[in-house]
């Protein structure tokens, strides 16, 4: 039997379909790098320049050169990615702006994978390279976290900032 895609999907399917496409992405992911390492590659600086590099690429298709702490967070903060991450902006000036993401596709599948405490830390500390590179196209501005889900926080709270 052939199998048919609908024709509509509520808000939830499209978050629960955007969480599952995350979460593969976090097992390859884990197993590109994980093959790496046993073939003797250089993982942190293979890992951290890809995804910084891809973070760039995502950060010149929202629009570079954001020049308020708002304006790249509307930016962040859009689409069915709210959903997937639950995102909830804490603050939004011009100056400074926080957001608190609740949940993690990526984290959540890395303790699927049965990933310990510390890979799960390191694993993200790639990940957010992707975070970084996205800010980076917007050289007014300053983007970090201050509680992590994958270091025991309740939270990934990241806050931007002006110059």
């Amino acid at each position: 039997m052939k199998e048919t895609m609908k024709e509509t999907y509520t808000k939830q399917e499209v978050i629960d379909i955007l969480s599952a496409a995350i979460e593969d992405r976090a097992k390859w992911f884990y197993l590109v790098l994980k093959y790496a390492k046993e073939e003797g590659a250089d993982v942190k600086k293979i890992a951290e320049k890809a995804i910084w590099d891809f973070g760039v690429d995502k950060g010149n298709k929202f629009g570079p050169n954001c020049k308020t702490a708002d304006e790249l967070l509307n930016k962040i903060h859009s689409g069915p990615a709210i959903g997937a991450f639950s995102m909830e902006i804490i603050e939004e000036g011009e100056d400074k702006s926080v957001m608190e993401f609740s949940s993690c596709p990526l984290v959540d599948q890395w303790k699927k994978l049965g990933c310990s405490e510390e890979e799960i830390g390191t694993l993200c500390d790639y990940a957010s390279c992707g975070d970084f590179g996205l800010a980076s196209v917007s050289p007014d501005l300053n983007l970090e976290f201050d509680e992590l889900l994958s270091k025991g926080g309740k939270c990934c709270r990241m806050i931007i900032t002006k110059k």
